[in-house]
């Protein structure tokens, strides 16, 4: 059995968003109740870059316990209280599918890659682009600013690079561990990025 990663994940509602949203956040602490705390303190923060009334964040008091080399479930956390974060900004409209992505970098390699994490920010209010379609520069800010607050409320806020399995028999074969690593900066690229997942 390798480390055991707690998951915190945030839901995404809203008629700003295309069906259930989630990002996934992990810690290498035992609980996910203080990663939860500063996610809800950085989604606070970042409020602003949200479309007034559109998205509304749920930050949970409980989650999954798994193991990081293949994770399975190894058991549950629960603490803090269950709560939720309405976004709010003077610009109520939106470009849907569309918006900033945190890198979270470690100075972890696993199989020869260097080890980050992403999670989408989408989407942000219509006054978050400049003509170009890059991001305006004070909502990168707002997105850099907050990043080393969340990181330092857990120093357990982790990227896990997941196992990898031979699926090409009956029964999957784990071939590669996974592991996890540190987040030790989060950056936000300026430019556009698209939807795929919240995953981190």
């Amino acid at each position: 059995m390798g480390t055991l990663l707690s998951r915190v994940r945030i839901g995404w509602t809203g008629p700003a968003t295309v069906g259930p949203g989630v990002s996934t956040f992990y810690t290498s602490s035992a609980s996910g109740t203080a990663l939860t705390a500063g996610l809800r303190t950085f989604f606070t923060a970042v409020q602003s870059a949200f479309p007034n009334l559109a998205v509304t964040w749920d930050f949970p008091n409980h989650g999954e316990v798994i193991d990081e080399d293949d994770g399975e479930l190894a058991g549950s956390w629960t603490g803090g209280t269950a709560s939720s974060v309405i976004a709010g900004s003077p610009n109520a409209t939106w470009v849907q599918g569309v918006g900033a992505r945190i890198v979270w970098n470690t100075g972890a390699v696993t199989r020869g890659r260097a080890v980050r994490g992403s999670t989408f920010m989408v989407p942000l209010q219509t006054s978050a682009y400049e003509s170009a379609g890059a991001l305006v520069g004070s909502f990168v800010t707002i997105f850099n600013g907050a990043a080393p607050a969340l990181i330092a409320s857990d120093p357990n806020f982790c990227v896990w690079s997941r196992p990898v399995f031979d699926r090409s028999g009956p029964v999957p074969v784990l071939v590669h561990n996974g592991s996890h690593a540190p987040i030790t900066s989060g950056t936000v690229p300026d430019r556009v990025s698209w939807l795929r997942s919240r995953r981190t």
